[in-house]
């Protein structure tokens, strides 16, 4: 498939799961597992370690959306303590947006030469490029960011110490913000510098259009 549908494809499906509803994100979920059995074994693994480096977050969220959002509580008895019932679906389903797309993206850079992916974004943001916009440069920041999730994703995966009271949360939640900084940018620096060979990509194949098209309106259908 031409590189610069999978990236159409990647932000349809993030367009239409975050503004649809559980159809949208069953049809995107197919769609990206169907893509996963054309990807080596090793990868898949990859993928599945990047969705368990989350779980902290992905609980945060739940948690989040059960305890502050208003509606049904869940346990009629103890309206004030108890969740609500539209509190669960809703953070249900967020946490399972957040795990859909980073299963994409895993998708998209698993089968996906990083020099393709950066020729890609240049076809479609070169429109830009008569407004003034260094294009370029922005495509190359965008490959290499997605590259990088990866490497941060193992920087955060150990889990906060339990702290007691707000003011330590806080304090504690600062103290590994700026250690993540510290990291991230030593890691920068200690990256050698290389080059990367971009091809000239062709315009997507009238048949690669039309798929987009379809899939397009499958999700408006449901």
């Amino acid at each position: 498939m031409h590189p610069v549908i999978k990236i159409l494809l990647l932000l349809l499906a993030a367009l239409m799961t975050v503004w649809g509803g559980w159809s949208q994100w069953l049809l995107a979920l197919s769609l990206t597992v169907i893509g996963f059995t054309f990807v080596k074994e090793a990868d898949v693994k990859k993928a599945l370690r990047m969705m368990a480096r989350l779980r902290w977050l992905l609980l945060s969220i739940i948690i989040i959306y059960l305890w502050f959002t208003p509606g049904t509580p869940l346990l009629p008895d103890f309206p004030g303590w108890s969740p609500s019932y539209e509190g669960v679906l809703m953070g249900l389903h967020r946490a399972a947006i957040l795990l859909l797309l980073v299963l994409a993206v895993s998708l998209l850079l698993q089968s996906t030469p990083l020099a393709s992916i950066i020729a890609a974004l240049l076809w479609l943001l070169r429109p830009f490029a008569l407004l003034g916009l260094p294009h370029e440069r922005l495509a190359v920041r965008l490959a290499l960011t997605m590259e990088a999730v990866d490497e941060l994703q193992r920087m955060t995966s150990t889990p906060p110490p339990v702290t007691k009271g707000l003011h330590q949360r806080i304090r504690m939640a600062t103290t590994r913000m700026v250690d993540l900084f510290g990291k991230v940018t030593q890691h920068a620096h200690s990256l050698p510098c290389r080059s990367i060979e971009v091809p000239l990509l062709k315009a997507p194949g009238l048949l690669q259009w039309l798929m987009l098209l379809a899939l397009s309106g499958v999700f408006l259908i449901l």
